[in-house]
C-alpha cells in the first residue's frame, strides 16, 4: 500500500512528537508499505537516511521530504496537495486540518 504520512514535526529533532512520528513510520515501512513522510522544512529531502536511522533508532527505511510553507496553516493544506501528486492509497496524518483536507480530497485518511 502506498502511504503518505504528514506530520508537523521538524525532522530531525529531539521532541517526543518527532520521535513518535519516525517510529510509527518505520513500523509501517516494516510491514511492507511504501511510505513517504512529509514534514515542514526548507523543501526537498531532509537528512540522509543513515543519520536519521542513527538519531531515531529506526531500521526500516522510508522517504522523508520537507515542504516549504510560510505558515503552519498553509502547511496543512499544501502538504495534502503535495501528497495527492503521489496518488496515495492512504493518508496518515497527525494534524486535524490535514485530515479534513485529505477527506475533502476523497482519500482514505487516518488521523
Amino acid at each position: 500500500m502506498k502511504i503518505l504520512a504528514i506530520a508537523g514535526s521538524r525532522v530531525p529533532s529531539d521532541t517526543a512528537n518527532s520521535i513518535q512520528v519516525m517510529k510509527a513510520c518505520s513500523a509501517l515501512a516494516q510491514l511492507g508499505h511504501e511510505l513517504t513522510l512529509i514534514v515542514p522544512g526548507d523543501g526537498g529531502r531532509v537528512t540522509e537516511w543513515g543519520e536519521l536511522a542513527s538519531h531515531y533508532g529506526v531500521s526500516h527505511p522510508f522517504k522523508v521530504e520537507s515542504l516549504t510553507s510560510s505558515s503552519r496553516r498553509l502547511f496543512t493544506f499544501n502538504s495534502v496537495r503535495h501528497a495527492l501528486t503521489y496518488k496515495p492509497d492512504l493518508l496518515y496524518v497527525w494534524m486535524p486540518q490535514s485530515a479534513v483536507f485529505g477527506l475533502l480530497a476523497r482519500v482514505p485518511t487516518i488521523f
